[in-house]
């Protein structure tokens, strides 16, 4: 932990930030995305039913430089943080197109679809991820 002790506040606070957007992107993926009800009932699907699963491994990937940046050390380190920018920007992607994929299912009288809260956390924790990410690099020190 010396590695982020010895960081700037500012710098450490957007480590902390970006660390816990790729959290909060992956718990994203586990719940649901989209819920659909009908006649014969409610029906939920997480993100890990479907391109949850590209999340998931970017959140990881995402957390796991940001991890890596301050707790490895060597040249290479440096190039990290934006792996985690990349990762959350890929995210942002993806939860976008879900959020306009689910949004344009229209309802008729027997089934409608909507947006679900784990989406919603994960384009927000993935947007989180990529600024910060971007903000933790051009910070210097």
């Amino acid at each position: 932990m010396a590695g982020i002790q010895a960081m700037p506040s500012k710098k450490r606070t957007l480590w902390f930030v970006g660390l816990g957007s790729a959290v909060l992107m992956l718990l994203g993926t586990f719940l649901p995305w989209a819920t659909v009800t009908s006649v014969f009932g409610n029906v939920s699907i997480s993100g890990v039913q479907g391109d949850g699963v590209i999340v998931l491994l970017l959140a990881l990937i995402g957390g796991a430089a940001l991890a890596i940046h301050v707790l490895a050390k060597g040249e290479w380190t440096r190039f990290m943080p934006w792996v985690a920018l990349g990762a959350g920007a890929l995210g942002l992607l993806i939860s976008l197109i879900g959020l306009i994929n689910v949004g344009s299912v229209g309802g008729d009288a027997y089934a409608s679809a909507g947006i679900g809260f784990g989406l919603i956390l994960t384009f927000i924790a993935s947007a989180g991820l990529a600024v910060a990410s971007f903000l933790y690099q051009r910070e210097r020190g």
